[in-house]
């Protein structure tokens, strides 16, 4: 498993000097950028906020009387989503899960 991963490394990201070159350059900004996102999540970001602030991060500002309206609307949004999402699986061969040997014929 190692030497497949280590071949489609050397193949798609370092295969020529510019796909080097980008990957040297990509690779190290998205690893500090992850380390950068996750150190402010775990010592600066305060968290309590989120519980005493959760109607408001869901629905808004909206009236306490009317929310289930806002309920409604994000249901039948999700409904849509649920079901346009059916539709496209649906019809696919693979249903967006595909085997590590179906991707390593896929290459081949």
């Amino acid at each position: 498993m190692i030497a497949n991963s280590l071949k489609w490394s050397r193949y798609n990201l370092f295969g020529k000097p510019f796909d080097a070159l980008l990957s040297l350059t990509v690779i190290p900004g998205v690893l500090w950028l992850i380390w950068q996102i996750v150190r402010w999540a775990l010592t600066v970001a305060q968290w309590d906020i989120i519980p005493r602030s959760q109607r408001v991060l869901m629905i808004g500002i909206f009236p306490a009387d009317q929310a289930w309206r806002a309920w409604v609307a994000i249901m039948i949004v999700a409904a849509m989503v649920g079901a346009g999402l059916g539709c496209v699986f649906a019809f696919r061969k693979y249903h967006a899960v595909a085997t590590f040997s179906q991707l390593r014929t896929a290459h081949a």
